[in-house]
């Protein structure tokens, strides 16, 4: 009798309970989408049971990882988005984000974020600690990587959507990142292995805070020397 792969047991086990923790809408979640993720899951599971030739039952369990990861990650994270757009900006975000949005606009005026104080932005208001007072409004915390890089996504969603957040440019190198493993891990099965711990990786951020995105290419970097 056939068993169960690990990566499907992690797909099982990683989904199910983000599934039922986090909003997958920033309205009521529709119960055809509550559907899609879940015959997914119980598809990507049932190929490891049933009799197919090892070509196709790669293919297809790529495919439906591919839908899983979109259908549980992009409808989570852009649910995330609009609901802060819509209720306020301080909503369920951290504090780097908001950081890293008044740094944006203080490089774009000609100043230098590194040079300023985050006094006076939204990030004062940010809940750190009802003692003390968050040490990052002295200064720019993070590395330049992550303002140059975001800058092109701040004007691009701006014409577009009107509005910005600072998880956008993240979401876009969660996916780079999956592709590049797409593209150069040719182990089918670490291959799988790889997109469902980057998955979870990003999962694990909660949606806050932007230190996954660089870290997930680190990750990459090491996960794809190891398995050519």
């Amino acid at each position: 009798m056939k068993s169960i792969k690990l990566d499907s047991i992690l797909v099982f086990a990683l989904t199910i309970p983000f599934i039922m923790t986090y909003q997958l809408s920033p309205f009521d979640t529709p119960y055809w989408l509550f559907g899609l993720i879940f015959l997914s899951i119980v598809g990507y599971i049932s190929l490891d049971v049933i009799n197919i030739n090892e070509r196709m039952y790669f293919n297809l369990k790529h495919k439906l990882l591919w839908a899983i990861i979109i259908l549980v990650i992009g409808s989570s994270f852009t649910s995330a988005i609009v609901a802060r757009h819509k209720t306020s900006p301080l909503y369920m975000i951290h504090d780097i984000v908001l950081q890293q949005e008044a740094a944006i606009r203080f490089f774009l005026d000609g100043k230098n974020p590194y040079a300023v104080t985050y006094f006076g932005t939204l990030m004062e208001k940010w809940n750190y600690s009802t003692t003390e007072v968050n040490p990052a409004l002295y200064h720019f915390v993070m590395e330049p990587f992550y303002l140059l890089f975001a800058i092109p996504f701040y004007a691009f969603s701006l014409s577009i959507f009107g509005f910005f957040d600072g998880r956008i440019p993240l979401y876009v190198l969660f996916f780079i990142t999956l592709l590049i493993g797409d593209r150069f891990i040719k182990d089918k099965e670490k291959k799988l292995l790889f997109f469902e711990r980057e998955a979870w990786l990003f999962d694990s951020s909660e949606f806050y805070t932007p230190e996954i995105g660089v870290d997930i290419l680190c990750k990459y970097e090491f996960s794809a020397r190891s398995n050519f």
